[in-house]
């Protein structure tokens, strides 16, 4: 489903939604196309296509909110979202925080759409887990590669709100694999993977070496004694640990009492040798897109850092 699609189907649901008894309507529907392909020892194990429409129906009525939602919708499936959003708004209390984002501009974004790789040839695609597969291979002590794997999503995005329509196509490509490494009777398992917003940016050679050097890294490892050692951690284990923090930053949450950071304006809570860049224009960013599913477009937040070299990015 193309944008323009998408577009007649959010005008469809928002029409329907004022005449159905709600004050205001803000409608969205997405369309995700993705393919996985994975092999074993060279050749396709599985190939698995899921293509959906997903849309959603926020309103207002009364100053209460409602919410429905719905996947491939018909004329029929339209009807019941409003009926379902116009009669859960009952059930809820109203307040003038209420409202839908009043942005009538959107930024603009570059760098998230390459069809070029979507649309092509499929044995190409192949070749790239073959490749990642075959570096993990290369490295000494690897025994075998567990599901080296290629995947793209390519997704259009519409919404509709106080009559106007807004959209977004994007794209996501990424690698990953499990490469074994052994010595022995001792076995060790490492995992690597890339996403990016195009495919010609996919490496899988680093992602196959990266995969085969950490299973082999692990061989003949035990635990070291208790103590505080000088550690330096990997990108994906600093965003495994950031990934703890991040209910905390939700403004719900943080509404609720129950983010970590509450009450806690104008503290100091991390070293000063962290800085976070929050970014979502960042070009070609995993991440980025020109407004989310509130239409609300994203707001850099890229402090200067204030002491020492270590940086995590994140996109929103």
């Amino acid at each position: 489903m193309n944008p323009q699609s998408l577009s007649r189907l959010v005008e469809e649901m928002a029409d329907a939604a004022v005449r159905g008894g709600a004050d205001q309507a803000e409608s969205m529907a997405r369309f995700s196309d993705t393919t996985r392909i994975e092999l074993k020892q060279g050749e396709i194990e599985g190939v698995r296509r899921t293509a959906e429409v997903a849309a959603a129906l926020r309103v207002l009525v009364d100053g209460r909110p409602g919410f429905a939602y719905a996947t491939d919708p018909d004329p029929d499936g339209i009807r019941t979202m409003v009926r379902d959003a116009v009669d859960s708004s009952r059930l809820v209390q109203g307040g003038v925080e209420n409202r839908f984002s009043d942005q009538s501009e959107m930024p603009v974004v570059t760098g998230i759409l390459d069809m070029e790789g979507i649309t092509g040839p499929f044995e190409g695609k192949v070749d790239v887990a073959r490749r990642l597969e075959s570096a993990a291979l290369e490295v000494t002590g690897v025994k075998k590669v567990h599901k080296p794997s290629f995947a793209q999503q390519h997704r259009a995005t519409a919404i509709c709100s106080g009559g106007q329509v807004w959209t977004f196509e994007d794209s996501h490509f990424s690698i990953g694999g499990q490469a074994v490494a052994g010595d022995g009777e001792e076995s060790m398992t490492g995992f690597d993977y890339r996403t990016f917003r195009r495919m010609d940016d996919l490496v899988p050679e680093t992602v196959g070496r990266n995969a085969g050097q950490s299973a082999v890294g692990m061989l003949g490892g035990n635990q070291p004694d208790s103590g505080e050692y000088p550690a330096v951690l990997p990108p994906r284990v600093a965003i495994d640990l950031l990934h703890l923090l991040v209910s905390s930053f939700s403004a719900e949450e943080m509404q609720k009492g129950r983010s970590r950071l509450a009450g806690r304006m104008g503290e100091r809570v991390f070293s000063e040798k962290l800085t976070l860049h929050d970014d979502g224009l960042l070009p070609g960013g995993a991440g980025t897109v020109p407004f989310d599913d509130e239409r609300v477009p994203p707001v850099p937040r890229v402090p200067k850092p204030m002491c020492g070299p270590l940086s995590t990015h994140s996109t929103t």
